[in-house]
């Protein structure tokens, strides 16, 4: 595609107007119009095909002249204008989790052993196990149940706050917040892009993934300092005007088994032992 000095000067099915869209997110189009005889236009209609147009209407003005209009996925010239567009963006995720899996609950120090009591206790209180024998009515299904969490836990006072909050008031679950980061890149020929399976299904820290993708250090967000995520592989889809789009989405995790996954590089992976 080639564009005269001015528009409309030479004879033939030049462009009679022509106009460049230029988008941050998508990149450039470019729009022609020419209108003229059937033949003309028609002539305008096969060069804009064979020269890759994205679009193409083709039709009569109703005075006996006729008009096509076509688009290219690119600036004036055949090419784009800046580089192919990056557009970096941050998604939350909201998830319902069990309350043993609470990040505040690791944090203070509760662990796995007293963890797993916890649960025995609550499931033997929901059980009736703890239910005094007929005609006894003493100790208490709840008091019966407090005893046996305290002689297997040392008398944590966290274990039976946790044993309490979930048997008594039914609190077994809670909300987590977790982010997904996602890196988009536009390109008008999908020659211009090629998808990377680097580190697909591994753990990256976050300096891992602002590095690679090159995500500036002076933006106006910056990943969240410590986290660590899991790369999917990268999605390539066709928008409009013929355009490609390849996406990276990297989904943070909140806990990393080493039994579920490998380190890209530096991600610590969680093991029990």
């Amino acid at each position: 595609m080639s564009t005269p000095n001015r528009i409309g000067l030479y004879p033939g099915p030049f462009p009679k107007s022509q106009q460049v869209e230029e988008n941050t997110r998508t990149g450039s189009v470019t729009h022609n119009t020419v209108e003229g005889s059937y033949s003309e236009c028609l002539m305008a209609r096969n060069i804009a095909r064979m020269q890759g147009a994205s679009q193409i209407t083709f039709g009569d003005l109703g005075d006996g002249n006729w008009r096509v209009q076509f688009d290219f996925p690119t600036g004036e010239n055949g090419y784009e204008p800046v580089p192919c567009p990056s557009v970096h963006e941050l998604e939350i995720n909201v998830a319902q989790v069990s309350i043993y899996r609470s990040l505040v609950l690791k944090s203070l120090g509760l662990t796995l052993a007293n963890a797993a009591a916890v649960k025995r206790a609550v499931d033997g209180y929901s059980a009736g196990k703890f239910d005094p024998s007929p005609p006894a009515t003493t100790p208490t299904p709840e008091s019966a149940a407090e005893t046996w969490l305290n002689s297997q836990t040392g008398n944590d006072n966290l274990s039976l706050d946790l044993f309490r909050q979930i048997a008594f008031n039914g609190l077994d679950d809670c909300i987590q917040y977790s982010t997904v980061y996602r890196r988009t890149i536009t390109a008008a020929n999908p020659m211009d892009v090629q998808a990377s399976y680097t580190g697909v299904g591994q753990i990256w820290t976050s300096m891992e993934v602002s590095q690679w993708e090159g995500l500036s250090p002076t933006g106006f967000f910056q990943l969240p300092f410590g986290s660590q995520w899991l790369k999917s592989k990268p999605q390539v889809v066709m928008i409009a005007n013929q355009k490609t789009q390849l996406v990276y989405t990297y989904t943070e995790c909140l806990i990393a088994s080493c039994l579920a996954y490998t380190a890209y590089g530096a991600a610590q992976l969680y093991s029990a032992l």
